[in-house]
């Protein structure tokens, strides 16, 4: 399987794409939702903080739009992107997912299915 991202990274990724696609059509984006099982990667995803050794895979000018360096060692992502998210525990196989989604992303849900596969 691919390179594990960092939590939150996927979401994030895909809403600053979301966002420079909005403004380009001079429309409003509502806010995304990203949903795990595990509370300790929402909770670092809801922090928004990465370190420098870890730098976000983007453009220059999405760098300077959606991120700040926070300290020497981290970087966040702007409070104005941290808005359009809303970070949910949740578990697909035992709650229904939520309804009337655009876009749904798979990427971690197959990794925790690979991991059961793995160990049963």
């Amino acid at each position: 399987m691919g390179a594990r991202l960092l939590d939150g990274e996927e979401a994030y990724s895909l809403a600053m794409l979301i966002q420079e696609e909005s403004e380009k059509l001079a429309g409003n984006c509502r806010p995304g939702v990203r949903t795990d099982i595990d509370h300790e990667s929402i909770e670092k995803a809801r922090s928004a903080i990465y370190p420098v050794t870890s730098p976000p895979m983007c453009r220059p000018s999405a760098w300077r739009a959606f991120f700040t360096q926070e300290q020497q060692d981290f970087y966040r992502v702007k409070k104005t992107l941290r808005d359009k998210l809303i970070f949910a525990e949740q578990d697909v196989v035992k709650d229904p997912p939520f309804s009337k989604l655009d876009l749904i992303s798979c990427r971690n849900m197959l990794i925790y299915m690979e991991r059961s596969c793995k160990s049963g």
